[in-house]
């Protein structure tokens, strides 16, 4: 994402809150900043995934959370479960 109409924004607020030497300020510290990665939201639509994806997904969600979870876990008051 470009990031000059963010940076914009930020300065143009930082100056309306504290004033055109706060605005200064940040401006000699914050870096060049030209890109801002963004993540993209995804389909979980099994027809417009690639299929290494759609598998990868397939087998998190077969296998579960309970797959990463240690076998045997104990309880805070000293009993265990599992």
């Amino acid at each position: 994402m470009e990031a000059t109409p963010v940076i914009a924004a930020v300065m143009d607020g930082c100056e309306a809150m504290l004033g055109t030497g706060a605005r200064k300020v940040l401006a000699g510290v914050l870096p060049e900043i030209h890109a801002i990665p963004v993540k993209v939201a995804q389909s979980m639509a099994f027809d417009s995934m690639e299929e290494e994806d759609f598998g990868a997904f397939f087998e998190g969600s077969r296998r579960g959370p309970a797959s990463t979870m240690p076998r045997r876990c104990s309880t805070m008051s000293g009993g265990s479960f599992g």
